[in-house]
This record gives structure tokens, C-alpha cells and sequence, in this order.
């Protein structure tokens, strides 16, 4: 057992840490020394990740059994070709190969003036050590609710990630890369089988919860780090137009406290709704890491606008392509939500500039200069040769972009009303979020117009201007608009799913609207009276969020994790008493844990046959066999005979007392398993 625990932290540095903090060395040569340790740990591990899929990506290619040996050489032959890329991009930039270090909050510092506006203020000042202190204390008591969350859930049996997990343990199996229809997406199961290959430690334990928690962790870290930049490039421009508005400077808040209530909004208020741990201990990976490289692919590109750094471009790129090999949906999502920013903040720098298109030319020129040099055209070009050499994406083929794309066709699909994406957002981030939107940007929009119309400003403060507030402003609409009227953007999947990446923007939102909100009437009220609203709103956000939480995730995990145990002691049963050729036929409907026994056979993807929900059957466009339904809701007619025969199924595992009863008094069946929760029938 401590030897199983040492191979698994081990195989954590490896798969997403170590190969990924040498990319970082050997992209971020000059840059690397400005950047705080956050940052480059957020860095880190979207790299190691990057690193890890392309690794057995190759592995997969040239026909290397993917085994812990031949992985664990890969991972180290990657990081001796990154550290070589480093001493000689040092070299050729006479960089000191070793630097002196940033603190943990420490950024990096450049001149600005801001008495004119003349440059975009990028001093990023250290925080006191009472901000340090909340942002752990915030970060630590995150951690701890969701670590709470899933304590009880630990024990896989979630449907959607036995799906997942399923193909993780082919490839531990098979030593190879699975093919599978665009329903799965490789990288979503290749951090996972990594973590099981290296460590050696079963799925069926706490190895896939940890390893989809550790996403989310870093995901959270992303919004801190994202927010701070937003805050910090809106900070100068906010001071003039406000003042004017509400009579003094109330601007002076600290970029790092927006950042800190970011983070106490997301990890603190709504700690286990969507699309976090709830989705962690569910399974639907694609989303929890789709999200993350979303959040870091938005950094990454402000970034790359803010600094004209080749380095934030290259790391752009990466974050783009792992996503594409992740998460359809993901990309999906990314794609409209990238393509509405670059609209809004293309109509943003015009106006910026008075509709000069020389002047707009010239900017977009300025800006376009690091996309197009050496280091992002070899990563476009090793990206390239990935999609159409190495492993072209399932989901990239007609089909599955027209089922993605085009009229919703099924009630899922058509969209929720407002009052229900509010419900599943949260209302108390809404309120915040319409406040931002309502009051701050209006009259920030237009003080800019006044501002940018009368002055003449630097390139650098134009353009991230217009970026941020195409950020802040396009990214929760765009994703609001497709949750609620999908058709009117020709989208057609699932809209429940889009409703959970709206957590993230507008968490973005409504921390820029909370901090602001209080500023405005702190400078206006009594402070007994700005004391009471704080305290007031505090107690309806954390209402608002623990009871959306508790509405949501109703259930008592210790009888689960119980039942889920007696249906995997079923499949070992099952698993040793059973040939390939003797179909098994299980009760989904009210099974726990029943999508996990497939990995006790590992006899296809949809080995055993399973009884699903009764609207599912129901489905008017896409007819469904009923075959499953039949042959457990009535076994002894003649279509559930039929059903037998056809299908050759020789078990059916249900619930104890739970549709066996007709069963147990046939004489076609005989009862050959029986627990606490669980029975065997065999057809005779």
C-alpha cells in the first residue's frame, strides 16, 4: 500500500508537472523571471498535459507499447529534449540559464505613467500579507469543502465516468490507443490511463476522483490569475470616468482583491455546483478539463496582446490543441466564445480609434507580429501533423460537425428560459454579474469613448482596453445566448451541457460587479449602513449558493458507495462465471455504480447490455431498441422472448426487489446470485 502511494505521487510530478515546467523553461526563456510562481504553475501543468497526450500519442504512432516502462522514458526522453531546447534558446538569447526566482505573488514591473494614461499601467505590486493570507485561506477552505464533498464520494461508481474509465483501462490493458466513434475524445482518457500505467493503482479507487479533482483545483487557480490581469488593465481606466460619475477617485481597489473575490465567489459560494466537483466525483471529464484550457487559452491570448509575447502566443496555441484533443464540446463552446471576442473587441479598437482604419491596420499588424514568428509556426506546424498524421480527432468529420451544428432538433436542445439559467448559474452571481453589466459597463464605455476620442494614447492601452472589456463583456453573452435561444446560433447539442460553461464568465462578472458595487456606495453611505449591505449580501450569497448546492446534490453517498460495492462483487461473480459468448444483461435504472462493470470484463464498450431509463425509449426522432426494456419489464411475453432469442442474453443482474419478482416465479429463470442489494437471475 505505501509503496502503491509513493508510485502514484510519483506519477503525479510525471504526468503534470515535471515534462511541462521544462517546456515552460524552454518557451518562456527571457520571459520566464516575469512571471509569478502561480502563473508558471498553472503553466506547468497545462504543458505537462500537453506533453503527456502527445507522448502517448506517438507512443501509439510508431506502435510502442504503451507499458510503465516505455512511458516512464518517454516522459523522461521529453524532458532531456525540452531541457537541450532550453540551454540552447538561453544561449542564442544570452539568458542566465538560472535567473532570480519570483515570490509566490511577486509580478513583474514595468514603467508607466498614470497621470496621462499614456501607458497601460502593467506594474503588478507585490500584495500585502493580508491579501496573501485571505487568498490561502480562500484557496485552503475551496479545497476543503469540495475535499468534503467528495470524502463520501470517493469511491467511484458515477455513470458518465465508468463510460470514461472504461477506455482508460483498454488502453492499460491493450498497451495501445483505442478507435471509438466521435462520441469520446482521446485526451480524455490518457491523463488517467497515464496515472494508472505509472502507479499501478486500479480505477475502481480513489485514483480517478483525485486525478479529475486536481483539474478543478487549477482550474480555480486560472480564474485568479485571469481576473487579476482584467482588473489590473481596467484599473487606470476606470479612476477618470467614475470620479466624474460619483464626485472622488472610488477606483483605488486593488486588482488582487477582485481576483480575491473571484475566487471566494467560485470556490467559496457555489463550492459543488456545476461545473465543479459535482461534475468531479460524476465523471464528465471533458468539462472540467475543457474548462481549464479554456480559462488558460483566454489568459494565455490577453497575455500575448498585453506583452506581444511569442512565448503567451505558443502557449495559446498549446492550450487551443490540447483542447481539441480533449473535449468536442469544449472546442465547441471555445470557438463561439473566441470568435464572439474577437468581434467585439475588432468593433471595440475601431471605435477606440475613431473608425482610422490606417491607424486600425497598423495596430492589428503590431499585434499579429509574435503569431507569425518562428516559435508559433513550428508549434502550428507540429499541430497540424498531429491532426492529420499522428491522430486525427474522431469528431472531426461531416457528421459529427453537422449533428453539432444546425437546428436544434430534440427537446434538450432548444434552450432553457432565463429563470431557469439563472437558477442553474446561481442568482446571487447573476445579480452581481447584471449589476457589472447594468451600471459599471455603460458608464465605462462611455467615458472610454470620451477618453480615447480626446486623448492620444499608446498603442498598448488601446488594445488591451478594447481586449478586456470584449472579454468581460462578449464571453457570459455569447454562452448565455446559446444556453437560452441555441437555434438563433444554428446549435444543436445539448443545452444543459453549454449552461455549465457559463459558471466561469460569469463568476468573471459578478466579481467585478460585487467589488465595484461596494466601492460605488461606500462612497456614498454611512459606513454602519455599507456594513449592513455587506453583511446582508454575504448571507444571501452564501444561502444562494450552499442551498443551490444542496437542492442539487441530494443524496447519501454511504449507501451508494455500499450498493456500488455489491454490484462490482456482482460483476467479479459474473466476470469469473461467464464465457465472452454469454450475454449479460443489466438494470441501469436502478443499478449503483453499474456502468463500472464493464471494466470487469472488458468485453466491449457496450458489454453488458443495460436497461436504461424508460424516456429514452420514447425518443420520437431517434427510435430506440426496446429490447432491454422488454426483456427485464416482461420477460415471459412474447416480445421479451423474442427479445431472448435474438440477443442471446443469458443474465440479468437487477436490484434486489426491484423488478424480480416476476423472476423469481418464472420457471424460465433460476435465481443464481443473491446480496444486501443485488440478485443474478440465469435463463434456463
Amino acid at each position: 500500500m505505501f509503496t502503491q502511494l509513493i508510485y502514484f505521487y510519483i506519477a503525479i510530478f510525471l504526468v503534470f508537472f515535471l515534462p511541462g515546467y521544462f517546456l515552460m523553461r524552454a518557451i518562456f526563456v527571457k520571459n520566464y523571471n516575469k512571471l509569478s510562481s502561480l502563473e508558471k504553475l498553472l503553466i506547468t501543468f497545462i504543458f505537462s498535459l500537453a506533453s503527456n497526450n502527445a507522448i502517448m500519442l506517438l507512443m501509439n504512432y510508431f506502435e510502442i507499447p504503451i507499458i510503465r516502462k516505455n512511458l516512464f522514458l518517454g516522459i523522461i526522453g521529453t524532458m532531456v529534449f525540452f531541457i537541450g531546447i532550453w540551454i540552447i534558446r538561453t544561449k542564442i538569447t544570452k539568458t542566465p540559464l538560472l535567473g532570480p526566482q519570483c515570490s509566490i505573488f511577486k509580478y513583474s514591473k514595468l514603467n508607466s505613467n498614470n497621470s496621462n494614461l499614456k501607458q497601460q499601467n502593467f506594474t503588478l505590486h507585490r500584495p500585502s500579507y493580508r491579501q496573501i493570507l485571505f487568498f490561502i485561506i480562500l484557496l485552503s477552505f475551496s479545497v476543503f469543502l469540495r475535499g468534503i464533498y467528495i470524502a463520501d464520494g470517493i469511491f467511484p461508481k458515477t455513470t458518465d465516468f465508468g463510460h470514461h474509465i472504461y477506455w482508460a483501462n483498454y488502453i492499460s490493458l491493450n498497451t495501445e490507443l483505442p478507435t471509438y466513434s466521435e462520441k469520446f475524445i482521446i485526451g480524455e482518457h490518457l491523463p488517467f490511463a497515464a496515472m494508472n500505467i505509472l502507479s499501478h493503482i486500479p480505477y475502481i479507487s480513489p485514483l480517478a476522483v483525485i486525478t479529475l479533482f486536481l483539474f478543478n483545483i487549477f482550474s480555480l487557480l486560472g480564474i485568479f490569475i485571469l481576473v487579476y490581469y482584467l482588473a489590473n488593465n481596467l484599473k487606470n481606466l476606470i479612476a477618470t470616468p467614475f470620479s466624474k460619475v460619483f464626485g472622488k477617485k472610488i477606483c483605488q481597489i486593488c486588482s488582487f482583491d477582485i481576483a480575491l473575490w473571484a475566487l471566494f465567489i467560485i470556490g467559496i459560494l457555489y463550492p459543488i455546483s456545476a461545473p465543479q466537483v459535482k461534475f468531479v466525483s460524476g465523471g464528465a471529464i471533458g468539462n472540467i478539463i475543457g474548462n481549464l484550457l479554456i480559462i488558460t487559452a483566454i489568459y494565455a491570448f490577453l497575455k500575448s496582446i498585453m506583452h506581444k509575447s511569442t512565448s503567451f502566443v505558443a502557449l495559446f496555441l498549446i492550450s487551443v490543441l490540447t483542447l481539441v484533443y480533449t473535449h468536442h464540446l469544449s472546442g465547441f463552446v471555445f470557438i463561439y466564445s473566441f470568435i464572439t471576442i474577437l468581434i467585439i473587441f475588432i468593433i471595440l479598437t475601431l471605435i477606440f480609434t475613431k473608425i482610422n482604419l490606417k491607424y486600425f491596420f497598423k495596430l492589428v499588424l503590431t499585434h499579429l507580429k509574435p503569431f507569425i514568428t518562428p516559435l508559433p509556426l513550428i508549434i502550428i506546424l507540429i499541430g497540424l501533423t498531429f491532426l492529420f498524421q499522428i491522430r486525427t480527432p474522431s469528431y472531426l468529420n461531416p457528421e459529427a460537425i453537422d449533428i453539432a451544428v444546425g437546428t436544434p432538433t430534440k427537446i434538450t436542445r432548444v434552450g432553457f428560459g432565463l429563470s431557469e439559467i439563472i437558477e442553474r448559474v446561481g442568482s446571487w452571481r447573476m445579480l452581481f454579474a447584471g449589476i457589472f453589466t447594468i451600471i459599471v459597463i455603460p458608464i465605462l464605455f462611455n467615458a472610454l469613448k470620451n477618453t480615447f476620442s480626446n486623448q492620444k494614447i499608446s498603442k498598448t492601452l488601446l488594445t488591451t482596453s478594447a481586449l478586456t472589456l470584449s472579454i468581460l463583456f462578449s464571453w457570459a453573452e455569447i454562452i448565455l445566448l446559446m444556453s437560452w435561444k441555441p437555434g438563433a446560433l444554428q446549435v444543436d447539442i445539448p443545452s444543459r451541457r453549454i449552461i455549465t460553461y457559463l459558471t466561469y464568465p460569469i463568476t468573471i462578472m459578478a466579481s467585478f460587479g460585487i467589488a465595484y458595487f461596494f466601492i460605488i456606495i461606500k462612497s456614498k453611505l454611512h459606513k454602519f449602513l455599507v456594513t449592513f449591505l455587506f453583511l446582508l449580501f454575504m448571507g444571501i450569497g452564501i444561502i444562494s449558493g450552499f442551498g443551490q448546492d444542496i437542492n442539487i446534490n441530494e443524496r447519501t453517498y454511504t449507501d451508494k458507495s455500499k450498493e456500488a460495492m455489491q454490484t462490482y462483487l456482482v460483476a467479479m461473480y459474473l466476470a469469473s462465471n461467464s464465457s465472452d459468448n454469454e450475454i449479460i444483461l443489466k438494470d441501469h435504472k436502478f443499478l449503483e455504480g453499474d456502468t463500472w462493470m464493464k471494466l470487469f470484463f472488458m468485453r466491449g464498450y457496450k458489454y453488458p447490455l443495460s436497461r436504461t431509463y424508460d424516456h429514452r425509449y420514447e425518443d420520437v426522432i431517434n427510435k430506440r431498441e426496446t429490447c432491454t426494456r422488454d426483456m427485464i419489464a416482461k420477460p415471459n411475453s412474447t416480445i421479451g422472448q423474442q427479445c431472448f432469442a435474438e440477443t442471446k442474453t443469458k443474465y440479468i443482474v437487477l436490484k434486489k426487489d426491484y423488478d424480480d419478482a416476476i423472476f423469481k416465479k418464472s420457471p424460465a429463470f433460476q435465481q443464481v446470485y443473491s446480496s444486501e442489494t443485488t440478485t443474478v437471475f440465469q435463463r434456463k
